[in-house]
């Protein structure tokens, strides 16, 4: 009988490369928007993705500011905690009140969410563009447009 040889393709770290993404997340509901994002920030879309390397590619957010939620109510209801270390030093935003004061610290708290909590969350946030408006600066890198 005749075995069929399976071949395991590994990619080496060096020969990894990144590629650029514009994500328009207008109009669109934020939660399922940060789901994708993080997927395309961890590589998740790549044929050859290994879980112990960093293949993460670029995310550009147009329209950080002009997201959907699910409900009205979650303006109200959802709170942000922080804590500075020191007594009596907890802090609890709404989102209403960090939509009005940071609106992009909303997308970008929603997608840190997403990420593994891993070595590598930092170095795939760190490759996450937010912009306010329709245009961005990255036209060089030739990035590709996620429906």
């Amino acid at each position: 009988m005749h075995r069929i040889k399976q071949n395991t393709t590994w990619v080496s770290s060096k020969k990894i490369e990144r590629n650029w993404y514009v994500f328009d997340i207008k109009g669109k509901n934020l939660g399922r928007a940060a789901t994708e994002i993080a997927s395309l920030l961890s590589g998740k879309n790549d044929i050859n993705n290994v879980s112990n390397l960093d293949q993460g590619n670029f995310v550009i957010i147009l329209n950080s500011k002009d997201y959907a939620l699910s409900s009205d109510r979650k303006l109200y209801t959802k709170k942000y905690h922080s804590h500075s270390g020191y007594p009596k030093g907890a802090k609890d935003i709404s989102l209403a009140q960090l939509k009005q004061n940071k609106p992009k610290k909303v997308v970008w708290k929603s997608v840190y969410g997403m990420l593994p909590n891993n070595k590598y969350r930092k170095r795939y946030i760190s490759r996450l563009k937010l912009m306010d408006g329709a245009s961005h600066p990255y036209e060089l890198q030739k990035p590709q447009v996620v429906n």
